[in-house]
């Protein structure tokens, strides 16, 4: 979060919309190993419950070495293409080269760590990364002349360094193994999901390839911003997926009932909607008068923002309820969504370009695939949670009353409660409308939750991790 914050201070429009670029071609790289990372992580689980530490060892160690491969190519691909590619962009995919080799190697030990629950290097991992590629990015674009380059050289010392960390920490030893058996069988369980992988970057980046072809830098900067701003908020439900889902395929390897998960789905879902909605309507409130203030020459992105964080809503979605069905084995339902939302998505992107209606209609059209796709995704999840359709749209309903609420309150406010010009006025009107949306929100939240579920969850949660309660 730091990091998004003040690299747009370092950067120009132009050179955060190449930033943000080349890291939709680092997302396409961490998608290098076919597979066989999201195969070991789904299969461990279900050998060490079935006792198979020797499968478990032989898996580990062949993974590792052809994902070591994998790397190299990719890495070699990229430098290649590199040289046949205008100034501004070949410098950086030659960096971004090294930085999808070593994130690879990231991802593998990340894998593996979680499979083996070992949260606390997974989360000494996570948070030395955040670390490192904060001072580095930030400190390479202050002192390298070309501001650009310098960040992408420090995220790349970055995933260097905590490979390093992990590599010496975990103590892991990896025979020189390479078993034909053990690969097919990640292969098998970790091509579809490598296919939801790759579905779900398209998805993700579709909008952002189209600006880019269809306007200039400077413009995908100021969508970059909305994006950047979006996405830090996806980052909650997403570590909390990481989390819950390794115990989501413990406790269905039981009986192999996916209604035996559902207090993993559900519970979860109905917390984390309370927090976003806080988040999503603080960052609507906060966010402009913040850019106002402080970053004037991205005037230009409010519009995008306004659009593209409450659509981070359903997007919030996706994470838990993903992770759910791909541990009850239902991951074809999550390509058939990708599929067709990022089809759509596309065409919609290319009618808003076509007819002139720049960023902004691109917003609109990313917007509501974010929210078809979460609320599929949740409709799916929930069904087979429930195995009754009247259950799952009940819970449909309850999740998105409070959203609804939120987005009529802030288009009010539009109205009741201008912003003004002065920074003082916007100051306080900002204030003003935090404390009314705060005031609608508490009755719609108890409203949704009266049944007692959600704080039935935060009680076991609470004691589960403190003892108490």
């Amino acid at each position: 979060m730091v990091r998004a914050v003040f690299l747009p201070v370092l950067f120009t429009p132009a050179q955060l919309g190449i930033w943000n670029l080349l890291n939709v071609i680092l997302g396409y790289g961490s998608n290098a190993h076919l597979g066989l990372l999201d195969g070991m992580n789904k299969a461990i689980p279900f050998l060490r419950e079935q006792n198979e530490a020797a499968q478990v060892e032989r898996i580990k160690d062949s993974v590792f070495w052809v994902n070591l491969l994998l790397g190299g190519l990719v890495s070699v691909v990229l430098l290649i293409v590199s040289w046949f590619m205008p100034g501004f962009y070949g410098a950086g995919l030659r960096i971004m080269a090294g930085v999808v080799f070593f994130q690879l190697i990231f991802f593998y030990l990340f894998s593996l760590l979680r499979a083996d629950n070992r949260f606390g290097l997974v989360s000494g991992g996570i948070v030395g990364l955040s670390v490192f590629s904060t001072v580095l990015v930030l400190g390479g674009a202050l002192v390298v002349e070309d501001r650009l380059r310098g960040a992408l050289a420090g995220l790349l010392a970055s995933y260097a360094l905590i490979v390093a960390y992990l590599l010496s920490r975990s103590r892991y030893r990896f025979s020189v193994q390479c078993r034909v058996d053990a690969l097919r069988k990640a292969l098998k369980l970790g091509f579809p999901l490598i296919v939801l992988g790759v579905l779900n970057t398209v998805f993700m980046s579709v909008d952002r390839w189209m600006i880019a072809v269809w306007l200039d830098e400077t413009r995908l900067g100021y969508y970059a911003l909305g994006f950047m701003a979006s996405n830090l908020l996806v980052l909650v439900p997403g570590s909390v997926a990481s989390v819950l889902y390794p115990r989501m395929l413990e406790r269905f390897a039981v009986n192999l009932d996916p209604r035996e998960v559902r207090n993993l789905l559900t519970g979860p879902i109905r917390a984390l909607a309370v927090l976003m909605l806080t988040l999503i309507g603080a960052a609507v409130v906060f966010l402009p008068l913040l850019i106002r203030v402080f970053l004037p020459k991205y005037l230009n992105s409010i519009p995008v923002l306004m659009v593209l964080i409450p659509g981070a809503f359903f997007l919030s979605l996706a994470p838990i309820t993903g992770c759910y069905l791909i541990a009850i084995n239902r991951q074809r339902l999550i390509i058939v969504a990708q599929v067709i939302m990022s089809i759509l998505c596309l065409a919609g992107d290319y009618a808003a370009l076509n007819n002139g209606y720049g960023i902004i209609g691109v917003a609109v059209m990313t917007a509501v695939g974010y929210s078809i796709l979460g609320l599929s995704y949740m409709l799916m999840a929930v069904i087979q949670s429930e195995d009754q359709k009247g259950k799952a749209f009940l819970f449909t309903i309850r999740i998105l009353l409070p959203f609804a609420v939120m987005i009529v309150v802030l288009a009010a406010m539009e109205w009741l409660i201008p912003i003004g010009g002065a920074h003082g006025t916007g100051a306080v009107s900002t204030v003003v409308r935090m404390v009314l949306l705060i005031i609608v929100l508490g009755p719609s939240f108890w409203l949704t939750n009266r049944d007692g579920e959600l704080t039935e969850f935060v009680r076991l949660e609470w004691k589960h991790r403190f003892g108490t309660g």
